[in-house]
């Protein structure tokens, strides 16, 4: 529920007065001193009104609504440690022994017969003339030739060079 209290407000206002001054024209008069002062003309003077104003502190009053504040049971609660129990099943291991079998490489040879063809090489004398082709006359110098001796056995031993 609510209930209501008075509460003071603070403001200003601007407060004005209405004030009446003489008005007057002037001239130059000389005096009997032979000084010359400012005189108001007769006749020409009038009452004006003039407004005075000025801010002044005010202070109002107003009703506010608050709470109403009641106690109330309150309930509070804590954390309490508790034990819960459940059957878990167990694991239990034992060492068996085992083979560990591995592919090793191995060879696999067998015996084939083959013919392989062996290069000889022999030195052979040659005779070169004058114009750098073999004739019979100039002077001899020697070539190394190559000559392939194929020792071969049967018919069909025929060499293939890839």
């Amino acid at each position: 529920s609510e209930q209501f209290r008075t509460e003071y407000e603070q403001y200003t206002e601007t407060e004005c007065n209405t004030e009446y001054k003489e008005d007057c024209e002037y001239r130059w008069e000389t005096q009997a001193s032979g000084a010359k002062v400012w005189a108001p003309i007769p006749g020409t003077c009038k009452n004006n009104p003039y407004d005075s104003c000025q801010e002044v502190p005010r202070q109002r009053e107003r009703q506010v609504a608050y709470p109403v504040c009641n106690q109330v049971p309150e309930q509070k609660c804590v954390n309490v440690p508790k034990q819960e129990c459940r059957t878990v099943t167990e694991q239990q291991c034992t060492k068996q022994p085992y083979q560990d079998c591995n592919r090793v490489p191995q060879e696999n040879c067998q015996t084939i017969h083959k013919k392989i063809p062996n290069r000889v090489s022999k030195r052979v004398p040659k005779r070169v003339c004058d114009g750098g082709s073999s004739a019979a006359h100039g002077s001899p110098s020697e070539e190394v030739i190559d000559n392939i001796i194929d020792v071969r056995s049967g018919n069909n031993d025929a060499i293939t060079f890839a």
